[in-house]
């Protein structure tokens, strides 16, 4: 359940647009899975049935819980009884109050974010500092898809997995083939 100071911040989430929701493709996917156990039970709260995350850990081994606000499951909201990692790309507009319920459920993490501005904010700086991060940093640039399947432009920023309790490093450097 989510504490109160995650329950301040519901209305503001809920009244954004949604327009930073994008598709993973398939090879930024790829990189993490040789850091997730086929053993490991995944949650993946920001993906439909067909995501490349809910597809690509299945094809790994890996039992995969998906759940999506759409569904009726909001990240805020809902927490499966039983997974042993959160793995996602969330929305870019709500990556902070995603990593702040991530570190609150205190359980190990992938998620696939903008690295731009990432150690800018002091409150952003603080989490990390007090509450331990690991970076896993693909080599290159993610095009993500649109909702539709369809390549956006290629953006103005770079993507990394902000992790927690996962990596053998506290930084790990991926190769990032684009198929």
């Amino acid at each position: 359940m989510p504490s109160p100071k995650h329950l301040t911040h519901l209305k503001h989430l809920k009244d954004k647009p949604k327009t930073d929701e994008y598709i993973t493709p398939d090879y930024a996917v790829k990189p993490i899975l040789a850091y997730i156990k086929p053993s490991m039970r995944v949650w993946c709260p920001f993906d439909h049935e067909d995501s490349p995350f809910v597809r690509l850990l299945r094809e790994n081994g890996n039992e995969v819980i998906h759940s999506h606000i759409e569904d009726g499951k909001d990240f805020f909201l809902y927490e499966p009884d039983s997974y042993d990692i959160i793995v996602s790309n969330p929305p870019f507009s709500k990556r902070m109050w995603v990593i702040n319920r991530c570190y609150t459920l205190n359980k190990p993490f992938m998620l696939l974010i903008n690295m731009t501005g990432i150690f800018d904010n002091r409150k952003r700086f603080e989490t990390f500092k007090e509450s331990g991060v690991q970076l896993l940093v693909p080599q290159g640039r993610v095009t993500y898809l649109s909702r539709s399947g369809e390549k956006t432009q290629s953006p103005m920023f770079q993507s990394i997995y902000v992790c927690r309790d996962i990596l053998p490093h506290d930084i790990e450097f991926a190769a990032m083939p684009k198929e």
